[in-house]
């Protein structure tokens, strides 16, 4: 894009002919391919009754950097978006939306780092609603961010205000071990 805004003005300025802008123009798109746009991808967030579940659709993605998620809420239900303390690349930052509660509130986020982004839904999280979007391709264990005391102390705290400390106890441990 610069290159052409540059023999534009160039020709502009009246420092070559149309032909040879063209001539160039040509050259360059021939030398530089086409950049990619961004995509966007939908997640809806379900609660169906029927099933007694409530769940991310889909619950595993893999898009490319730079892409975006939106994630839509089917019903008039409370829900959010968060990943876990552990649950980005090294490098990245977590993520974490305002509740949703109305039927058709969205929420987006755009992907840059490579890497695997774990989340879940806090008010359902004991209910499976959990995904993963994979941005590129996944992390390696040892590539996964490393969270600090104090993190998992605020993710704790965020936890209580849902659910009784020996239920978060419990699945903590099973999640460290």
């Amino acid at each position: 894009m610069i290159i052409y805004r540059a023999m534009l003005a160039q020709h502009i300025q009246g420092g070559i002919t149309l032909r040879e802008f063209y001539i160039l123009l040509l050259s360059v798109l021939t030398l530089f391919p086409f950049q990619t746009w961004a995509k966007e991808y939908t997640i809806y967030i379900v609660t169906d009754y029927e099933r007694s579940r409530m769940a991310f659709e889909p619950n595993y993605i893999v898009i490319k950097p730079g892409d975006k998620v939106t994630w839509v809420n089917k019903l008039a239900e409370t829900h959010n978006v968060m990943t876990y303390p552990d649950g980005f690349p090294e490098g990245a930052a977590g993520f974490a939306s305002p509740f949703l509660e109305q039927a058709g509130q969205r929420w987006s986020h755009s992907f840059t780092k490579v890497g695997t982004y774990e989340y879940h839904c806090v008010p359902h999280m004991f209910m499976g609603m959990r995904g993963k979007v994979i941005v590129g391709s996944p992390s390696k264990p040892a590539a996964m961010h490393k969270p600090k005391p104090e993190e998992v102390v605020a993710y704790r705290n965020i936890l209580l205000e849902y659910f009784d400390a020996d239920q978060i106890d419990a699945q903590m441990s099973k999640h460290n071990h």
